[in-house]
């Protein structure tokens, strides 16, 4: 929030990666995420999500990418 009003960071859409910062780096979630519309959200644990982006380059691309852009985000905030 800022000065009490909630500020849109990114839209997502299907398929889209969120919420692995906290999981990855042990960490409370620095964000809030949530939806305009029902959603269908898969909740990982922190070992299953580690499996995947050892098997998945492609998905691991994308989180690093976020964690990047957090990392500056919150640098920025700070």
């Amino acid at each position: 929030m800022i000065d009490g009003r909630e500020k849109v960071e990114k839209l997502l859409s299907g398929g889209d990666i969120f919420g692995e910062i906290g999981v990855l780096c042990n960490i409370p979630q620095p964000l809030t995420f949530r939806t305009s519309r029902i959603s269908q959200l898969l909740r990982l644990n922190t070992t299953v999500l580690k499996n995947i982006i050892q098997e998945n380059k492609h998905d691991k691309e994308i989180i690093m990418n976020n964690l990047y852009q957090v990392r500056s985000f919150r640098v920025i905030v700070m």
